[in-house]
């Protein structure tokens, strides 16, 4: 696991102080771990939710064929059906609380689960209050005291939470609203029952709408196109073009527009370009392709 640095925080409802310094509200949602610049943080989090049977990406699933009336989207997407022995609370070790979820702990002896190798595990040796670490199939959390003003014990709502299978997992993100917590990228845990009405409508409108816009993209039959002309790319990213009016004027009849990073960029444009402006690219046309010219200069830079 890898230390988690930017946007850790515990995650509460709005707390409010009166004239006479007496505060409310502060019920516990959930936690965000945070996030750094390291690859343990950028491989994603399919392992995790393998293990906590959380489906993790969203599915069409009305009609006919499957006889279903419900797609799956918004919070049974990141909800946790699975409980595994890995994941492991400690109340009070040595003023702190800690949960964690590792692989480790299916074989580890009790006896050399201590606060200092908890601590190693975290790669956390500071008295920080909050600490956090995580990788693609782990996580853990130390908290110090783990107590709100309220006498809320946050990690243990939110441990009994993953044990009733009332939590959901997720990568912060879904939304660009900078003030809410769960808008930023870090792995967050969640107390599903306590989750704001608001954020699930907007999750399950985002989880459609990434729908919609897949469903657009399968219409366009680029990727396969793509695929059989052997056209590499480390990514091929579609957002609606509706979006990019007022960004860049891209003419196409079709309702996408792709961000693509091919693999041979000595030779290739990275950038946003159309299904019209792909398919050029099959052909050796368009603005993907580099000059000759334009290739002589990279070298030449290259060279200096």
């Amino acid at each position: 696991m890898r230390r988690g640095r930017t946007d850790k925080s515990v995650i509460t409802t709005e707390i409010t102080e009166t004239s006479d310094k007496q505060k409310s509200g502060g019920q516990v949602i959930g936690i965000n771990l945070g996030w750094d610049f390291v690859a343990e943080h950028e491989w994603g989090i399919n392992a995790i939710n393998g293990e906590f049977g959380v489906p993790g990406k969203p599915e069409r699933r009305r009609g006919l064929r499957s006889l279903v009336q419900d797609d799956l989207i918004g919070a049974e997407v990141r909800t946790v059906t699975t409980v595994q022995s890995g994941l492991k609370f400690y109340a009070n070790l040595n003023g702190y609380t800690y949960l964690l979820f590792d692989d480790y702990f299916n074989w580890a002896k009790e006896e050399e689960l201590t606060a200092e190798r908890l601590n190693e595990m975290l790669k956390v040796y500071d008295d920080e209050e909050l600490a956090t670490a995580l990788c693609d199939n782990a996580f853990g959390i130390r908290i110090k005291n783990d107590i709100l003003y309220t006498g809320t014990m946050v990690l243990e709502q939110i441990y009994k939470a993953l044990v009733t299978k009332d939590a959901m997992i997720f990568l912060g993100g879904i939304n660009n609203e900078k003030s809410n917590s769960f808008g930023n990228r870090g792995l967050v845990i969640a107390i599903r029952s306590q989750m704001p009405e608001a954020f699930l409508n907007r999750i399950k409108k985002a989880d459609d709408d990434y729908l919609n816009l897949r469903e657009a993209v399968t219409k366009t039959g680029i990727e396969e196109k793509l695929r059989i002309s052997n056209k590499g790319y480390y990514a091929l990213s579609p957002r609606w073009a509706s979006e990019f009016k007022n960004i860049r004027d891209i003419t196409t009849k079709h309702p996408v527009i792709f961000w693509l990073n091919p693999i041979e960029q000595q030779d290739n444009n990275y950038g946003w370009f159309s299904v019209e402006q792909l398919t050029d690219w099959i052909d050796g046309k368009g603005p993907i392709p580099k000059t000759t010219q334009t290739r002589d200069k990279h070298s030449k830079s290259k060279i200096l």
